[in-house]
């Protein structure tokens, strides 16, 4: 019986998952549509103190709208060189700030979850993300850029760079899109 209602539920109100994902109110460039979905990520780490030698891995995101089409919310798993890592993050629009505000939550951050200090804005069809933190008395800054995104592939590039220093690149994923 158990069997029986929970098809009979998902029957009824996986059309309204479906259609709520593919819907997104929020101010910005058709390409933001464009990553909602599933990807299949490659994910190379740059020469750092932390990694040496770099190195790769492999992983999954998930892209879709939250209620009303108003926030994106994005899940996130990796494995390879660097753990298992998951994650999740929320972003919705500030019509006064005209900027998007991000919440990040993942398995390597200590304190769960922090809400960037920036904010994201599209640049052309890129979506940048910046912050910037104190980290163990350190100013650190970090930015993340959502580039070459299409119907089937994306890329994000993510920096981090101290003080008023360079910013080096860290991570750089390539999302491919998963068929259905």
């Amino acid at each position: 019986m158990k069997t029986c209602t929970l098809g009979l539920l998902v029957a009824l109100f996986a059309p309204c998952v479906a259609s709520a994902q593919s819907s997104l109110n929020i101010p910005g460039p058709k390409t933001q549509r464009l990553m909602l979905g599933e990807w299949s990520t490659r994910i190379q780490y740059a020469v750092s103190k932390d990694l040496p030698k770099g190195g790769m891995a492999a992983g999954e995101e998930k892209w879709y709208a939250g209620p009303g089409g108003n926030s994106l919310i994005e899940e996130y798993r990796e494995h390879g060189i660097a753990g298992d890592i998951s994650g999740l993050g929320v972003s919705w629009w500030d019509s006064r700030a005209k900027g998007f505000h991000v919440v990040w939550c993942d398995s390597t951050d200590p304190a769960g979850c922090k809400v960037l200090n920036g904010l994201g804005r599209w640049e052309d069809n890129d979506l940048v993300l910046a912050s910037k933190d104190t980290v163990d008395g350190r100013k650190v800054n970090f930015k993340e850029i959502f580039s070459e995104i299409s119907a089937t592939s994306f890329t994000q590039s993510i920096y981090t760079g101290e003080g008023d220093g360079e910013l080096k690149l860290l991570v750089t994923i390539r999302a491919t899109r998963k068929t259905p």
